[in-house]
């Protein structure tokens, strides 16, 4: 069974790109942002696994490539 980069890396960007309003009301409250940290942790093990999985063949001109093909994959 092989991973699909592309998906990996897609979503753990979107996780990511999803903590950062939780970060930022965190510093506005004045305390520490622990599940904005787990969060981009999470995003950026997942990154980390879909660049892993492409074996080095994964530079970040392909990024927004990859976000279209997920896209073109969901609407089909």
């Amino acid at each position: 069974m092989t991973i699909d980069t592309d998906l990996f890396v897609v979503i753990g960007l979107m996780v990511a790109a999803l903590s950062l309003p939780s970060a930022l009301s965190a510093f506005v409250d004045e305390r520490f942002p622990y599940v904005a940290l787990l969060v981009i942790a999470l995003g950026a093990i997942m990154v980390g696994l879909g660049i892993y999985g492409a074996q080095g063949n994964y530079s970040l001109a392909r990024v927004p490539h990859s976000f279209v093909e997920i896209l073109a994959r969901i609407i089909n």
